[in-house]
């Protein structure tokens, strides 16, 4: 159970980080990152090789081993190859933006046009997956947890501190949905997708 209890740690690092952003903390939200995301792995890894196990057949370990690497590879073009820096950030109106947004630049494109916070959607099948690969009986319980504190994350950068965070996210939560893809949504989501351009 202790592994449980180091992914929810992982979300509280996660929000340290985002108020690290927001006061312009670089060097803070430099080692925050790399502790949740450190912690995260942690309590994955250990929560996947623990036991008990539960039974399951051949078949839906080789479905979990398939949803694994395929909510994976969405998870890492969601969080690090769409959101890599492309170009200069830009701020509306041409004003100076607030230290905290000096490096924040808004996506709006590919997975971030289907959705204001796609990462949420790839991570509980993510881990629903590995549960079925690995069989382990502890990181099937976790599911739900972290996926349940991870779309209580979501809810909190959405509403609180993303707007403060990035010019033009006002303007982005109304043209976007938060979590359930539309089918406009996934128009523009096929439309702008990096390969497609």
């Amino acid at each position: 159970m202790i592994y449980l209890g180091l992914g929810a740690l992982s979300f509280l690092c996660g929000l340290a980080f985002d108020l690290a952003t927001l006061a312009g903390r670089r060097h803070a939200r430099i080692a925050l990152a790399l502790v949740a995301a450190g912690l995260m792995l942690w309590a994955i890894g250990g929560a996947a090789s623990t036991p008990p196990r539960f039974a399951r057949p051949a078949a839906a370990a080789i479905f979990g081993g398939a949803l694994t690497l395929g909510a994976l590879a969405l998870l890492a073009s969601s969080l690090w190859i769409e959101l890599r820096p492309s170009r200069p950030p830009t701020h509306a109106n041409n004003s100076a933006p607030p230290a905290a947004t000096d490096d924040a630049t808004l996506v709006t494109t590919g997975t971030y046009a289907l959705c204001r916070h796609p990462g949420v959607l790839w991570f509980g099948p993510f881990l629903l997956g590995l549960a079925l690969l690995s069989g382990s009986l502890t990181l099937l319980w976790a599911t739900p947890l972290w996926w349940g504190l991870d779309f209580a994350y979501a809810w909190l950068q959405d509403r609180y501190l993303f707007p403060r965070q990035f010019p033009g996210y006002t303007r982005y939560q109304r043209t976007t949905p938060m979590f359930l893809p539309t089918r406009a949504s996934l128009r523009r989501c096929l439309d702008t997708l990096s390969w497609r351009r």
